[in-house]
């Protein structure tokens, strides 16, 4: 091969990527929780399968909540009356302010329809707070996903009761693969040329994608001496990844 062929093949490699090296990486999810809710109670219903996907927002579980809705109802009851009671409160002050402006009545009197006043400004104001508590009770009832993503485990079953008062029952686990991450440890040589942020290639299988690094590890492996290396990318529609597979970082 004469020298201007062998230089041209050389430009073509490097223009495809293929002198790029390819290191052993590990994928892993972007996100991963225990999910459970802090009520207590008898499991109603799991909405869920493991390998289920489920957008943000999207119901998980669902414990008893016929005892928080009662107290729902109660708690709405309690501020409609006391309500009522401090209207009825503030009218009394006002004719108090006027009997008194007429010497009708003494300073001892106006001051009792103002404790009055007060008080019921004070019940009513606790009784709001009540019923804020018992939305959240009744909200507390419902375990819904925080973030897009893939049903991995579910723990409890419908009918069991589960008590998070001393300890947290997790009721299912999830996980993000929208993006997912590529863990890979290089040497020191090889890191030291990476920034925060560049573009790199992540390869599953046949598979290329498209990433960017997320993160450089700043501490050694005890047993090589080797940095992490994290790489986000976003996988396509038409499969499904899992943490713990093998790929390749294509480091340059």
């Amino acid at each position: 091969m004469t020298p201007m062929r062998h230089l041209v093949l050389l430009l073509g490699l490097v223009a495809t990527g293929a002198l790029a090296q390819d290191v052993d990486a590990t994928l892993d999810w972007s996100q991963r929780a225990a999910l459970s809710t802090p009520a207590s109670g008898i499991v109603r219903e799991i909405g869920v399968s493991p390998g289920q996907r489920v957008e943000a927002g999207a119901l998980l579980g669902q414990l008893d909540d016929r005892r928080a809705e009662a107290e729902l109802q109660r708690s709405r009851a309690q501020v409609t009356r006391l309500k009522l009671t401090l209207e009825e409160a503030e009218r009394e002050y006002q004719r108090a302010l006027e009997l008194y402006e007429r010497t009708v009545i003494s300073e001892r009197d106006r001051q009792l329809a103002e404790i009055d006043l007060s008080v019921a400004k004070a019940d009513y104001t606790a009784a709001r707070a009540e019923l804020t508590r018992a939305r959240v009770d009744l909200e507390d009832t419902r375990l819904t996903a925080p973030f897009a993503g893939v049903v991995i485990a579910v723990h409890v079953t419908p009918g069991e009761t589960i008590s998070n008062e001393l300890a947290i029952t997790p009721m299912a686990t999830l996980a993000s693969d929208r993006p997912m991450l590529a863990r890979a440890w290089i040497p020191e040589s090889e890191q030291a040329g990476l920034r925060l942020g560049q573009a790199l290639d992540v390869k599953v299988g046949d598979t290329r994608y498209a990433g960017e690094i997320l993160a450089l590890g700043l501490e050694a492996r005890e047993t090589d001496g080797r940095f992490e290396i994290v790489v986000r990318f976003t996988p396509s529609d038409d499969g499904q990844l899992r943490a713990g597979q093998k790929a390749a970082i294509a480091l340059p």
